[in-house]
């Protein structure tokens, strides 16, 4: 056999072992502070993960439980190359993202976390000046945003009025600590992670949260009261993707993480508010919890906390640096009604509901 035919022979033979040989998959470290068990996992990250998967081989490993960073070390571990995407809730890094908090410091402005899934992202994605800015301090941009449902107030011992309220020590974050500190508690700053043992040890009486975190973290041990009365909605709950991560990928891999960014949110959102009515019978049924009645003066305060809203965000804003605040917060009430207006005229479908915000939102926003 000649050198030509030899050669050629080889050169067959390592093509058709490399067409043979499997693609190597690209890997997403994804940081975060909840744990597995968390009621998102099973109904939309891990179904999120296997469509990026099957759509272009990318491998998503979930770091959970704030094994690589949680809270507000997410940025930071993003801009070390720690973790090449994350999900915070931004109030824990306010200093830093100061524009991206204005938006989380409006909960009363409409109660359903749906409606506020869609507020929440176009707030930040589209028309923010600032929000962009921020994050590229870190090598970041938002991959996504959602919102959680109501906190509510869970106790040790029975609250219904502001004199039972008064002088309680509160584990609280961001703007339901100054409102509950003008009702006359005392807000302890805490990570959500750190309120079980805080309650175990009676370091805090109480503890805001939303209901599938009674259930989540165990809370129910201690806190065998709740104020049925909603305090207000989370529209801060950021996934984050590192810059340089995602500009390393092939155009396929990016198109594959674009087209999924609505739906994941919108997944999220509609697991917690779903699971939080059976986080609420669970608890009544099987952990002898106890949902009490707000007396008429507490009522009267959370009103009075919705109307004077605008008003200590922009102050809080103005404070915390961030961009044309006047102009921002009532972009945020405009967004309201208008996706109030969306979700009535879907029904609450939710399959409907994402394809408007893919719509609306997603399909305008590059990175």
């Amino acid at each position: 056999m000649s050198r030509t035919t030899l050669a050629s022979t080889a050169a067959a033979l390592a093509l058709t072992t490399a067409a043979a040989a499997p693609a190597l998959a690209t890997d997403l470290a994804y940081a975060t502070h909840i744990p597995s068990t968390n009621v998102t996992v099973d109904l939309a990250l891990q179904p999120w993960a296997d469509r990026l998967e099957e759509k272009a081989g990318l491998n998503v490993n979930f770091f959970w439980g704030g094994t690589v960073a949680k809270h507000g070390a997410i940025p930071s571990a993003m801009r070390d190359g720690l973790a090449d995407m994350g999900f915070m809730a931004d109030l824990y890094g306010a200093q830093d993202l100061p524009n991206s908090v204005l938006v989380t410091n409006m909960p009363l402005v409409n109660l359903d976390p749906i409606v506020m899934t869609a507020v929440a992202a176009e707030a930040r994605m589209i028309g923010c000046e600032g929000c962009e800015e921020e994050l590229e301090e870190f090598d970041a941009f938002n991959y996504n945003v959602f919102s959680l449902p109501s906190q509510y107030l869970m106790c040790r011992e029975p609250v219904t009025s502001l004199a039972e309220l008064e002088g309680k020590k509160v584990r609280v974050t961001g703007v339901l600590g100054r409102m509950l500190a003008k009702w006359g508690a005392v807000p302890v700053a805490m990570p959500v992670t750190d309120g079980y043992e805080a309650l175990e040890r009676g370091q805090v009486d109480c503890t805001t949260g939303i209901m599938t975190f009674i259930q989540d973290y165990s809370w129910w041990d201690s806190t065998k009261y709740v104020l049925d009365m909603p305090l207000g909605v989370f529209a801060g709950v950021l996934t984050m993707m590192s810059q340089s991560k995602f500009d390393s990928l092939s155009e396929e891999e990016q198109s594959a993480l674009l087209s999924e960014r609505a739906r994941m949110a919108g997944e999220s959102a509609f697991a917690y508010s779903d699971k939080s009515a059976e986080a609420r019978e669970l608890a009544i049924s099987e952990h002898g919890v106890t949902f009490v009645d707000p007396a008429e003066d507490i009522q009267a305060a959370l009103e009075e906390a919705r109307l004077a809203e605008r008003e200590e965000n922009l102050e809080q804003s103005q404070k915390l640096g961030a961009t044309d605040p006047e102009a921002r917060i009532a972009n945020v009430a405009a967004l309201a009604e208008k996706w109030q207006a969306i979700f009535d005229e879907t029904n609450g479908d939710k399959a409907a509901f994402i394809e408007a915000m893919e719509r609306e939102i997603y399909s305008k926003v590059q990175p």
